[in-house]
């Protein structure tokens, strides 16, 4: 009878190591999906008037098949002008 004891005595010891820090973890999880829950339950849901509507249609409307010239757009140099040396060493005479 005092060996049971005696083991349940250690068992007990052993589980009241991590059973509070795990408590703590389940406690706050469950808190914080109460807070999240009851937070969308007392904000309104958006009506249909609310909602904005899209300014301009994004599909584009230029006919299938047809190619982008992308030179225009490479003309504005946009990112500078590509050059031989590297971004590092162009004309400061550093590595």
């Amino acid at each position: 009878m005092n060996y049971t004891f005696s083991k349940a005595s250690h068992q007990l010891q052993h589980l009241n190591r991590y059973l509070p820090g795990a408590v703590v973890v389940l406690l706050s999880v469950y808190l914080l999906h109460f807070a999240a829950e009851l937070t969308w339950r007392l904000m309104p849901a958006p009506s249909e008037q609310t909602m904005p509507t899209p300014i301009a249609d994004p599909v584009s409307k230029t006919p299938s098949g047809s190619k982008v010239d992308l030179r225009k757009l490479q003309a504005l140099k946009l990112f500078g002008e590509r050059s031989a040396c590297g971004a590092t060493t162009c004309g400061t005479g550093r590595a």
